[in-house]
């Protein structure tokens, strides 16, 4: 049995009102990934976020969600409560502190950002994260956004940081709806900012909408390179593994388990972080 049979088969309970489709992509926009020096623990197919309209003419609206993920909590308000007849041709969750992100020099990845013009540095710091967005397609096609995306795409491949979405933000701001904290809580808040959350200061949000987020997340989204997967000591992977069992997957995973634990045994070795950072350093040099 293939891996398109196992999916449909967790949704079997539910096949009275849902269908899983599958679409050909056809590898679109592989080689403008090749450009990308800044690929991280992404694949290239997170750039099919920017041509939503082309893969589905049939809609006017459309929920997009990464794949590293688990949904505790009810899409459906957020969806109905979109009017695609207004302005705004995204909405997703922004940040509780976009004050804190620049100025540059920033620490870490985001002092990637160092080549962005001041406009595109506003339009990331006050946009939206990816793993959770509702798309105006009827207003893309409107106003012909899959074309600026994918040629703002193609132009600054190079210098992008987080692919996809630094290109939604910087096409679509300032028509941007906020939807609630709740849709993108990510795992690692839980380390960060304690398990209560204490560190993490009402600002754009508010208190109520922090605790709802924490008490009641609608999206559970597994953010960085450490997934439940391949580090099961990562905050809140224990619910990952409970879906998980609950899927014709859980045999494959347990087969699998060995040869991912070694890979990451692996990796954490100084050999092997010598060589990666060797590969990183020389495609630098080289691009």
């Amino acid at each position: 049995m293939d891996n398109q049979e196992k999916l449909r088969l967790t949704i079997a309970p539910f096949s009275h009102f849902a269908s899983l489709e599958f679409i050909n992509a056809k590898n679109y926009l592989q080689d403008i990934w090749k450009n990308f020096s800044h690929q991280h623990h992404f694949s290239y197919e997170v750039l099919y976020k920017l041509i939503t309209p082309s893969l589905f003419p049939q809609y006017d609206k459309m929920i997009i969600s990464d794949v590293d993920v688990c949904f505790l909590g009810d899409v459906t308000k957020s969806f109905f409560e979109f009017d695609c007849n207004a302005n705004d041709l995204i909405a997703g969750v922004v940040s509780n502190d976009p004050d804190s992100f620049f100025p540059l020099p920033a620490k870490g990845w985001r002092s990637r950002y160092k080549n962005f013009s001041p406009d595109e540095l506003k339009a990331i710091q006050y946009g939206v994260g990816g793993g959770y967005l509702i798309i105006n397609i009827k207003k893309w096609r409107e106003q012909n956004i899959q074309n600026q995306a994918i040629q703002y795409l193609t132009q600054n491949s190079h210098k992008l940081v987080l692919a996809e979405q630094d290109v939604l933000n910087f096409i679509c701001f300032p028509y941007i709806k906020k939807l609630h904290l709740a849709h993108i809580v990510s795992h690692t808040i839980w380390r960060e900012c304690g398990e209560s959350w204490e560190k993490f200061q009402p600002n754009i949000y508010t208190q109520e909408e922090i605790t709802q987020a924490r008490e009641n997340p609608i999206q559970l989204h597994y953010v960085g390179a450490n997934k439940p997967w391949n580090t099961p000591n990562e905050p809140k992977s224990e619910i990952w593994f409970q879906y998980l069992c609950k899927t014709p997957f859980l045999r494959d995973y347990l087969n699998s388990l060995e040869q991912i634990m070694f890979t990451k045994f692996q990796k954490s070795l100084l050999f092997f972080r010598i060589i990666r950072f060797v590969k990183r350093k020389f495609f630098r040099f080289f691009k």
